[in-house]
């Protein structure tokens, strides 16, 4: 199976990001995306960052693990939201038993 992910980085004037993922996050495709979101809170210290995580079509536990990661980064614990998710994110969530994750609650 070929791995792919796309994450585009949209600024408000407000000095928000809107992050869009769309693809697959799972083990092969972590690093990638940790290393994206590391390099946009490192160059572009945005206010907060808004994950829209709806064009996910495939998150393994690898995946959930580097949304986690996300918030993690730095100084970020308190900038990062999950504006929205995909199915497969939320029956993630759920089956791991996280009531909510960076502001987003599994539908």
């Amino acid at each position: 199976m070929y791995d792919t992910l796309t994450v585009r980085m949209s600024t408000t004037a407000g000095g928000d990001c809107l992050v869009c993922v769309r693809g697959e996050l799972d083990f092969g495709t972590r690093s990638q995306f940790l290393a994206g979101m590391a390099l946009l809170l490192a160059e572009y210290r945005p206010h907060r960052v808004h994950l829209d995580l709806t064009g996910l079509t495939f998150c393994d536990c690898a995946g959930l693990r580097a949304i986690q990661a996300v918030g993690l980064l730095g100084e970020a614990r308190h900038r990062v939201r999950i504006t929205a998710a995909s199915q497969c994110v939320d029956l993630l969530m759920r089956l791991c038993h996280i009531e909510h994750l960076w502001g987003h609650r599994p539908a």
